[in-house]
């Protein structure tokens, strides 16, 4: 076994913008089939967190609208 620690990943994004959402929505899952419909009453918002490492990664995600598309992780 490995003694050397691999350092964690962190990722913590969020905002606003839609076209910024499915931006970074495309690069997370390799996709450019990533649709974003329309907002929630209070307004549209993202949210992306994930922590991991070489061997597992753990993400949750937020969208304040309605999505679909190819978002299955490559």
């Amino acid at each position: 076994m490995d003694s050397v620690e691999q350092p964690l990943v962190h990722v913590d994004r969020r905002g606003i913008a839609v076209d910024e959402a499915v931006a970074f929505y495309e690069g997370v899952y390799s996709s450019q089939d990533i649709h974003i419909g329309d907002a929630a009453s209070e307004g549209f918002s993202w949210r992306y967190r994930a922590v991991g490492d070489d061997h597992v990664t753990v993400g949750t995600s937020s969208v304040a609208a309605r999505r679909w598309g190819d978002d299955r992780p490559r």
